[in-house]
């Protein structure tokens, strides 16, 4: 299901990307990085290893994703 979820997230970020403006990817772009962020505090606070896993695969899609969008130079 969180494969499903981030794959969605893609296709809204890369329509986004094709339609908006700098102001909005910029926007997108800080609203990963939170979700990374609340992600690792998440992390933080959770002894359960299906929880830290799942956690771990959602961060590790979201810089995938914004690596495909925001690719580095």
């Amino acid at each position: 299901m969180a494969d499903a979820n981030l794959e969605s997230m893609a296709r809204a970020l890369e329509a986004c990307r094709a339609h908006a403006g700098d102001s909005g990817l910029l926007a997108l772009r800080a609203l990963g990085a939170a979700k990374i962020e609340d992600w690792r505090d998440e992390m933080e606070h959770t002894t359960d290893p299906v929880l830290l896993h799942q956690l771990q695969g959602k961060i590790s899609g979201m810089r995938d994703i914004m690596a495909d969008i925001w690719p580095r130079d």
